[in-house]
């Protein structure tokens, strides 16, 4: 079934009717080298748990843990309509599929009733209780694929197109949206609604992948950088003075998780293991607990945050 919407952005990006989705590989994580930061202060508590293959990004409210796959084989880019998001209590119970269908869903974001998630060439919103489709957005003048999505307070989305290196702006209600040009590679956004400053993680591939922690200016596109050159940078999420960030891992790779000060710019490791292949898009459960999807597994880590 697919939702006639009633209006149209101009722009270079535009709403757009839709149908149902698919499933493609999203850019592949290559051996992480060692980063010398000490030894991990915290470990997983409790288990992970075990969910679909191939978990791509979690998105949580209140009490819900939103997890999305990209589809029994991690490809995203492909529209093959094998993604979905399912959804768990705080006690990883399974309770229900959202929606399915999908191409490929990467990011999430949720904004009131609506969860916004990233899928190859679109944007699309659906009703956080039913699965019924809201909104899509489409881009018209895509480099790569979509990746990371955030929600920037003020009723609008951060939205990244990591091989053009342009975020893009999306006002919620309706007016058009605006891009700016910025790094390149970004693999995450987070947004810290207490001061409105806006981070991303950069993941850059090549002989000489290097990536950093940065501070962007959503306005000009302009960084600051926050880290050391760190390859194979996954995602970032804010945690009351605290920029958390992951180490992807890859196939043959372990992921980590580290905590950046925001005051001092100290790094301290708080997750470290060779079972963790592939950290994906996380997200915190107040400030105590992070919930990690293993992209290259079938689990979701857990860490207890100190």
């Amino acid at each position: 079934m697919s939702w006639c919407l009633p209006f149209r952005i101009v722009l270079l990006l535009t709403i757009c009717t839709v149908c149902a989705c698919g499933d493609q590989e999203a850019p592949g994580a290559t051996d992480a080298p060692e980063v010398d930061v000490g030894s991990p202060t915290v470990s997983t508590a409790p288990e992970p748990w075990s969910v679909g293959k191939h978990p791509s990004s979690v998105a949580i409210d209140g009490g819900r843990v939103y997890v999305a796959h990209v589809g029994p084989v991690y490809r995203p880019g492909e529209k093959n309509g094998n993604g979905y998001i399912v959804y768990y209590d705080a006690n990883g119970r399974l309770e229900d599929t959202l929606v399915k269908g999908l191409d490929s869903p990467l990011g999430m974001a949720i904004v009131g009733e609506i969860l916004y998630f990233t899928s190859v060439d679109h944007v699309r919103g659906v009703d956080k209780a039913t699965g019924r489709l809201m909104v899509s957005y489409l881009a018209t003048d895509l480099h790569g694929l979509l990746g990371a999505i955030v929600s920037g307070g003020g009723g609008q989305l951060f939205v990244a197109d990591p091989s053009a290196g342009i975020l893009w702006t999306i006002p919620l209600d309706g007016a058009a949206p605006s891009k700016v040009n910025t790094v390149f590679g970004i693999s995450d956004l987070a947004y810290d609604p207490s001061t409105g400053k806006l981070y991303a993680s950069s993941y850059v591939t090549g002989d000489n992948a290097a990536a950093y922690v940065y501070e962007l200016d959503p306005t000009t596109g302009r960084s600051l950088k926050l880290s050391e050159q760190i390859s194979n940078l996954g995602s970032v999420e804010v945690v009351g003075s605290r920029l958390l960030f992951t180490v992807l891992g890859g196939a043959n790779a372990p992921g980590a998780l580290f905590s950046i000060d925001l005051s001092s710019k100290a790094v301290s490791q708080l997750l470290a293991g060779s079972q963790y292949r592939g950290l994906g898009p996380f997200a915190t459960l107040g400030d105590g607990l992070a919930f990690l999807p293993v992209i290259y597994g079938s689990e979701v880590a857990i860490v207890r945050i100190p």
